[in-house]
C-alpha cells in the first residue's frame, strides 16, 4: 500500500517576551530564510583579525551554496521531510530541521540485540538550526522531539539516529535529554551529506541514536 503524507501544524505557546511559534513542514518560500540558518555558525566564535571581512564572505557563500540544494528538499515525501519553526505573528522562520530515511548503520557488540537489520532504512535527523536570538528557548528540543514521534508514527521506525560533534557540549546535553546515547557503530557511506553527516563520518562526530521507550512509558511522559 502506498505511504500517505500527513501534513502537521503545531500551535507552540510560548510565554512572554517570545511570541508563540508554530511547527510545520517547510514551504518553497522557506528556501532563503532556512539557508540562512544553516549558513550561520552553530555558536558564536570571535571575528577574524580583519574585521570580520573574510567571514561574512564564508557565510555568504554558503548560503548561496543551500540555495542551490534546498529547493528540492523542501517538497516532503514518503521518507523525507524538512520542518521549521516559525513565528506565529511574523512568520519568520527561527528554527529548522530535516529528516529522513537512510541505510542502517553498522554496529558493535553491545548493539546487536538492539540494532536494525543490515537491509532496513532507519530515521536520521540533521540540519537542526536555531536562530541565535531564539536559542534556550527548548524550539530545538520541540524540533528533535517532532521529528522522533514522526518517525515512530508515521514511518514505524523505533531508533532515530544522528550525528553531533564531540566537542559541542550544548548539543550533546540536548540529545542526552532527549534520550540519545552513543551509538557503538559505524554509518559510513549511509548518511547522505543533505542530511547532514555527509557521505562518510567526518572527524570529531558521534553518532547517536535515541531508542523509542516502550508505548506505555512514552504515553505517561
Amino acid at each position: 500500500m502506498a505511504a500517505t503524507l500527513v501534513v502537521v501544524f503545531l500551535h507552540i505557546a510560548d510565554p512572554a517576551p517570545h511570541r508563540a511559534v508554530l511547527l510545520r513542514h517547510a514551504r518553497p518560500s522557506d528556501v532563503r530564510p532556512i539557508a540562512e540558518l544553516l549558513a550561520a555558525p552553530a555558536e558564536p566564535v570571535a571575528p577574524p583579525p580583519i574585521g570580520g571581512a573574510q567571514f561574512r564572505w564564508e557565510e555568504q557563500s554558503e548560503v548561496a551554496r543551500w540555495l542551490g540544494v534546498l529547493p528540492s528538499r523542501l517538497v516532503p515525501s514518503a521518507d523525507h521531510l524538512f520542518a521549521v519553526v516559525a513565528d506565529e505573528v511574523t512568520g519568520e522562520i527561527v528554527g529548522c530541521a530535516e529528516l529522513g530515511l537512510v541505510p542502517a548503520p553498522a554496529h558493535g557488540a553491545r548493539e546487536s540485540e538492539r540494532a536494525p537489520h543490515a537491509a532496513e532504512r532507519v530515521a536520521y535527523v540533521g540540519n537542526l538550526a536555531v536562530a541565535s536570538a531564539q536559542r534556550r528557548r527548548g524550539l530545538a528540543r520541540r524540533l528533535v522531539g517532532f521529528a522522533c514521534k514522526w518517525a515512530r508514527s508515521q514511518w514505524h521506525r523505533p531508533d532515530v539516529f544522528t550525528h553531533v560533534d564531540a566537542a559541542n557540549a550544548p548539543a550533546r546535553a540536548l540529545y542526552a535529554a532527549l534520550g540519545f546515547c552513543v551509538y557503538e557503530g559505524s554509518m559510513d557511506g549511509a548518511a547522505p551529506a543533505r542530511l547532514g553527516a555527509g557521505q562518510s563520518e567526518r572527524a570529531g562526530q558521534v553518532l547517536l541514536v535515541r531508542h523509542a521507550p516502550p508505548p506505555r512509558a512514552e504515553e505517561g511522559g
